[in-house]
């Protein structure tokens, strides 16, 4: 019974300094600035390419942003852990289901796009019983990007992919 309790206190004590090792090859870095896209921080659902308002069902926009943790690198990554503030409005929805595709470019210094990275965000609305109708929606999404390559991130810019 003795040595089954110390091969287990030893198992203990080789898996914990393995992961302090692990984590000596992060190192924190400068956070690269953030953009949103001016020609994509707004998403309608909908059919958009009509004129009637009556065929869109919500608005969302892009609003707020903030680093959750420090910007981290070690040997392969470089990883940014982003939340981002989401404001969906209900015009005419169909339903409460809310459907975002975000994007993240990102750049060198020299401006030069070196990544990007695609994410779907899901939420739904409120309906709220008394008015009979869907309440806006404040979503925070939380990204978490990542760049593979040897150059450093300068900025990153977010935007609605707009499919039309």
């Amino acid at each position: 019974m003795k040595n089954f309790l110390l091969f287990i206190v030893l198992i203990s004590l080789i898996g914990c300094s393995a992961i302090k090792k692990q984590q000596k090859n992060n190192t924190i870095i400068e956070c690269p600035s953030v953009y949103f896209s001016s020609e994509n921080s707004i998403y309608l659902s909908g059919d958009i390419e009509s004129d009637d308002l009556d065929k869109i069902n919500y608005k969302a926009s892009l609003n707020n942003y903030a680093f959750s943790n420090d910007c981290n690198s070690n040997l392969k990554t470089k990883n940014f852990n982003l939340d981002i503030l989401i404001i969906a409005e209900p015009l005419n929805p169909k339903d409460e289901k809310i459907k975002l595709p975000i994007f993240v470019l990102q750049y060198d210094r020299s401006g030069e796009v070196i990544g990007r990275q695609y994410f779907k965000s899901e939420d739904i609305f409120k309906f709220n019983k008394v008015t009979q109708l869907y309440e806006s929606k404040e979503i925070i999404e939380n990204l978490n990007i990542s760049y593979f390559g040897e150059n450093s991130v300068a900025y990153l810019t977010i935007g609605f992919v707009n499919l039309k």
